[in-house]
């Protein structure tokens, strides 16, 4: 089975995932919806935030399928880091 999140990306949705969880218990039911009507900049901004946090888990297996390179986002050690081809850039 593929590696889906690295540790880092690990701690950082597990840390999202346990603030909207104390979010949840400690305020009213339907908080996220008087949010979003009482303050909707800051419910566009969280969404916007939330849409962020996806694209390492989306962007990365898909440049990586398509054969681009990834060493900018994958570690050094990892089994299928592409690497740039610099050659065709040399004459």
């Amino acid at each position: 089975m593929p590696e889906i999140m690295d540790g880092h990306a690990f701690a950082v949705f597990g840390s999202a995932a346990a603030y909207m969880l104390t979010a949840n218990a400690v305020l009213k039911k339907g908080w996220v919806r008087r949010l979003a009507h009482q303050e909707p900049i800051v419910f566009g901004s969280c969404m916007l935030v939330g849409a962020a946090m996806l694209l390492p888990l989306t962007v990365i297996p898909i440049r990586r399928g398509l054969g681009m390179p990834t060493n900018q986002y994958d570690a050094f050690d990892h089994l299928n880091v592409v690497y740039p081809d610099y050659s065709k850039y040399r004459k």
